[in-house]
């Protein structure tokens, strides 16, 4: 049987007014995530996202971090773009 745990990893950053949170799914035994979530905050009371699970086979923790930065990234600049968030 093939078991995902969370481990207390989590990224946390902020990108223009937005607080980011990127968490981590990992295989028991692996010092490689499977998965990531992101989560944010917004500039203004009362506004949270997530997006959900992306997964991948990383070869590092810090390419799973580099992509989850620029995907977080990426997602914020989209809701402003939608009028979704607002700075």
């Amino acid at each position: 049987m093939n078991l995902s745990v969370d481990r207390l990893w989590p990224v946390h950053f902020d990108y223009k007014g937005n607080k980011l949170t990127i968490d981590f799914v990992w295989e028991v035994g692996s010092d490689v995530p499977t998965a990531l979530r992101i989560n944010l905050t917004g500039a203004n009371k009362g506004e949270l996202a997530r997006l959900g699970d992306i997964k991948k086979n990383w070869t590092s923790f810090e390419e799973a971090v580099d992509l989850g930065e620029e995907t977080a990234k990426s997602w914020v600049d989209s809701l402003e773009a939608s009028q979704v968030f607002s700075n």
